[in-house]
């Protein structure tokens, strides 16, 4: 996912320096200039989008809530993550020259924030779980408090997996470790970061289908927590389509250093079949962090009003029995 296989593709445009100034970077530059500007257009977006969310949620105190407090950490990651994908770009291909010192930090920052994002992904999940299984009792016992120690915590695993991501990254540009090995790894990379979230999403899935039979919530509690985990549902299945296409690249990439696709490792598969997937990835994994925003402003109705949350639930009732008392 954060792997130097894009890096990788264009070292051809690297070593031939020579070939380069002599025209091939303006070539090159047209050929990957619409790769760039859908690129900037989307990271635009997606700056605009968390940034308004997250200040949206901070500046009012009525959204301070577990599910509006998972949601805008969830825009710090998706928003780091967003920049350094970004800047990946234009270093990874031919318009900037950059040496591999810091292609390498790019990399390991990039690590640390994709990281943090896929577990900001799982807390949602949890969350959605802990709604629809033990309403009552996340009523009382989730607190924003918690939802940010929980943020804490996986930026503080996010960063010590990024250290041994650089670690390893520099035994790779050290020529310590083959392509062919780097390639499996950087698969099973690939696939922990799609897997991971769908994993924990099917577990709580399955135990929440037995507990919606038996729910005894009120209509307007139980339409408010369907409404969230429809839309956390949302977030995962897009989450699994825009990071698929990096995984199915670096199952390419395995493939073709392996000579699956030919026998002699025709170059031209790599070209027309390898570096077009990567293209695609390139963009689908910034949509990835720029689409939530907008799927917040789809459940805007149910989110971000108070009166949708559980916890008015019980002030709701109040003038019920108060007319109940008077006899009306």
């Amino acid at each position: 996912m954060t792997n130097q296989s894009v890096v990788e593709i264009n070292t051809s445009v690297e070593i031939n320096t020579t070939s380069v100034h002599d025209g091939n970077l303006l070539h090159c530059v047209e050929e990957e200039s619409l790769i760039l500007i859908m690129a900037v257009v989307i990271w635009v977006l997606g700056v605009i989008g968390n940034t308004v969310t997250f200040f949206k949620i901070v500046l009012n105190k009525r959204l301070r809530r577990p599910v509006s407090v998972s949601i805008a950490c969830l825009t710090v990651a998706d928003f780091c993550s967003l920049c350094m994908q970004f800047i990946r770009i234009p270093i990874s291909q031919c318009f900037f020259l950059t040496g591999i010192g810091v292609k390498m930090i790019v990399l390991d920052i990039t690590a640390v924030a994709i990281h943090s994002s896929t577990m900001h992904i799982v807390i949602l999940a949890a969350i959605r779980y802990c709604l629809i299984v033990y309403p009552f009792h996340t009523k009382w016992r989730l607190t924003s408090g918690k939802v940010i120690a929980s943020s804490g915590v996986s930026w503080a695993i996010s960063v010590c997996l990024g250290i041994s991501y650089g670690i390893y990254n520099r035994k790779y540009y050290n020529k310590t470790i083959d392509k062919q090995t780097d390639a499996i790894v950087q698969l099973l990379i690939g696939l922990y970061v799609l897997l991971v979230p769908v994993t924990f999403f099917v577990i709580f899935y399955i135990k929440e289908l037995r507990t919606m039979k038996k729910s005894l919530l009120p209509k307007r509690t139980s339409k408010s927590i369907i409404s969230i985990s429809k839309m956390i549902s949302m977030i995962l299945i897009l989450y699994c389509v825009f990071i698929l296409p990096y995984v199915v690249a670096d199952l390419c990439r395995v493939l073709y250093f392996h000579n699956v696709f030919s026998d002699s490792g025709d170059s031209t598969v790599y070209q027309y079949v390898v570096i077009p997937i990567y293209s695609v990835a390139q963009i689908t994994i910034l949509l990835n962090y720029t689409v939530n925003p907008f799927i917040y402003f789809l459940f805007s109705r149910m989110i971000f009003r108070v009166r949708s949350w559980p916890f008015r639930s019980k002030l709701s009732y109040r003038p019920r029995k108060r007319r109940e008392q008077n006899g009306i």
